[in-house]
């Protein structure tokens, strides 16, 4: 399903915050929960941004690892077609 820039109920559509302040602030909230380990892969020229990161969580009494993996999206423009 792709997410287009003219979507009226996409969110933060008019944000004025740069995308490395809101890295950053993922950062400080991954820290304040405790998660030691979180990769970036960051490239936004190619609409390519993901976070991967490892907490551990507790399961039926047990101390298990847990690995998750979030990706965002990528917003497309129309493209208008040319009458020729």
């Amino acid at each position: 399903m792709k997410i287009y820039s003219d979507d009226p109920n996409l969110p933060y559509k008019t944000t004025r915050l740069k995308a490395l302040f809101t890295k950053s602030e993922i950062d400080g909230l991954s820290a304040k929960w405790g998660v030691k380990d979180v990769y970036w892969h960051w490239d936004p020229e190619h609409n390519y941004v993901f976070v991967l990161f490892k907490m551990v969580e507790e399961i039926d009494g047990l101390p298990l690892q847990v690995a998750a993996k979030v990706e965002a999206p990528a917003i497309w423009n129309h493209k208008t077609r040319s009458k020729g």
